[in-house]
């Protein structure tokens, strides 16, 4: 497949924001098993064949979207790490990071599309495979830097099960929103995440069978 053309000038780049920004606008609107390259176009207020210049299949626009959005979440999470100083203590860092993470409403409402859109597509599901991975290791990181003298291989069941937590927060703020409860659930996750920290920095305690 021929590579699409890599907008130059300001115009072209421009119009290529202009299909990403219609594109998540259907997308939240239809979602990804109704999306077309000429609902796109439409919403867009451009011809298909402009679309094709840039984007070969809806796919490669959506890839494009979660990408960024994924970045996005993990620039967050460095930069609430790095703001991180002797004197914060790891609530600090934690309540910091869920409240970055999350975004605004119509952040929210993108999540929960692009969420939805991995359910369809393979390709979609891998990228989001590989986020969760750099997560995990951004969390082992993390608690290896502050002190847990965990093996890593603990520390990344430990990371992994934090980040099946954030991931159900994020996939259902728009529903705690409308229920009123965002504030009791962002403060439950966040708990769980330090209670989860704090005990990392513990020794692992076995309990042996029988007692």
């Amino acid at each position: 497949m021929s590579k699409r053309r890599e907008p130059q000038q300001e115009r072209a780049i421009a119009r290529k924001q202009r299909i990403i920004d219609a594109t998540k606008l259907v997308l939240i609107e239809l979602g990804y098993s109704k999306l077309t390259l000429r609902k796109i176009a439409s919403a867009a207020g451009i011809g298909v064949g402009t679309i094709y210049d840039y984007f070969p299949t809806k796919f490669a626009v959506v890839e494009i979207i979660l990408g960024q959005r994924l970045s996005e979440k993990l620039d967050a999470f460095d930069q609430a790490y790095a703001s991180v100083t002797p004197e914060n203590s790891i609530a600090e860092f934690i309540e910091r990071y869920i409240a970055t993470v999350t975004g605004g409403p119509s952040a929210v409402k993108l999540d929960n599309a692009l969420f939805a859109s991995i359910n369809d597509d393979a390709g979609l599901a891998k990228l989001m495979n590989r986020y969760q991975s750099d997560t995990v290791d951004r969390y082992v990181e993390a608690l290896e830097t502050a002190g847990s003298t965990w093996s890593r291989h603990d520390l990344q069941g430990a990371a992994n099960y934090l980040a099946s937590i954030a991931s159900h927060f994020e996939q259902n703020l728009e529903k705690h929103r409308h229920e009123g409860r965002t504030q009791l659930m962002q403060k439950m996750v966040q708990d769980t995440f330090i209670a989860i920290a704090r005990s990392t920095l513990k020794p692992v305690s076995v309990v042996k069978p029988g007692r």
